[in-house]
């Protein structure tokens, strides 16, 4: 499947990796819940206010988590290479 990404798409993605960069590993908490600690020090206003309003409740989900991982797969398709968004191997889910 070729996924097709546009440039306000590839921004947003890119915004959307470093917020996640700063949430850190998600798999030391409750990954339906988020608090002030595991944002990290280095989360902005915007963030700890977006988690505020939803109430600490995560963003992602599997069908979310699945859904960006095919745009960054795609970007090859549009000229940009997938390490421009993920530089290292990512994580397996240990359930």
């Amino acid at each position: 499947m070729k996924v097709k990404i546009g440039i306000g798409k590839a921004v947003m993605l890119a915004l959307f990796s470093l917020s996640l960069a700063s949430c850190g590993n998600p798999f030391e908490r409750d990954p339906t819940h988020v608090d002030e600690q595991s944002l990290g020090k280095d989360a902005g206003g915007e963030v700890r206010a977006f988690y505020k309003a939803r109430q600490w409740q995560a963003a992602w989900d599997d069908a979310s988590e699945k859904q960006l991982l095919e745009i960054i797969n795609g970007a090859p398709s549009q000229g940009m290479k997938r390490e421009l968004f993920i530089k290292a191997q990512l994580p397996q889910d240990r359930s």
